[in-house]
This record gives C-alpha cells, structure tokens and sequence, in this order.
C-alpha cells in the first residue's frame, strides 16, 4: 500500500472545507495510507523540512513549478511507494527550501487559497489512483 503525507501550512476553517476533505480521505483510504500534517503559519521552514523526511519524494506545490497533469501525477504514485506533498503558507517558502525538494508542481498559474489547494491536491492524489486501476472516474 502506498504511503502519502501531505504537510500544508494553515488548517481547515469552514466546515464545507472539513466535509470535502474527508470525502477524498475515505475514498482513498482504499488505496493508500494518508498522514496530513497541519503547521502553525508561525512555523518555519526548517520544521517543515525536518517533518518531511524520511517521507518519500518530496513534492512541493509550487506555483511556478511544472504544471500538473492527472496522468503524470498517477505515474508518480505508481513508480513511488512513499511521498510527501508540501502546501506552503501564505508567504510561501524560500528558493533555498524550493531547492531541497525532489519535484515542483503547480495546478495552474492562478493563485489558489491554501485551503483549496489542498482539497485538489486530495481530489488529484485520488484521480490518480482510479487512473492506476483503470476505473471510469477519470474521464
């Protein structure tokens, strides 16, 4: 079973945001092991690099990272057993941090809240399992 930890920086505020992450949580309890970490905005980056190790690969949404697609994001799950999605504050994170991580995605050019960010991050994670097992989610 794989093993997925997701450390984002602010915790859940409305409880629609609450429902739709639990939502995605159980539908991917089937496949995978999933750890969410929550980080005070205070919180800095060397606590965020010390609680994502030994996590996996380290992947860091990023707005000018590479752009995401739901096929590239299944074939990273499917060719590691372990990884760690990193969702920075609202101040985002240094050049320095940027460069320890293993990749740098973006699911587009627009400027999504942290929160949200997170609920497609989770919708993502769980599109790219049903693409692994070949369900008709993914259309």
């Amino acid at each position: 079973m794989h093993r997925i930890t997701i450390i984002c920086v602010g915790k859940f505020k409305e409880k629609w945001q609450r429902e739709a992450a639990a939502e995605y949580l159980k539908r991917l309890s089937r496949f995978s092991k999933i750890e969410e970490v929550e980080l005070e905005e205070k919180d800095n980056e060397d606590k965020l690099l010390r609680i994502s190790e030994g996590k996996g690969m380290r992947i860091l949404l990023d707005i000018d990272g590479d752009l995401a697609t739901s096929e590239k994001i299944s074939e990273t799950i499917e060719s590691n057993g372990k990884l760690c999605f990193i969702i920075g504050g609202s101040n985002g994170v240094s050049k320095e941090f940027k460069s320890k991580m293993d990749a740098r995605i973006s699911f587009g050019r627009i400027t999504l809240p942290h929160n949200m960010a997170r609920i497609v991050l989770l919708e993502q994670v769980y599109r790219a399992f049903t693409i692994i097992e070949g369900s008709g989610y993914h259309k």
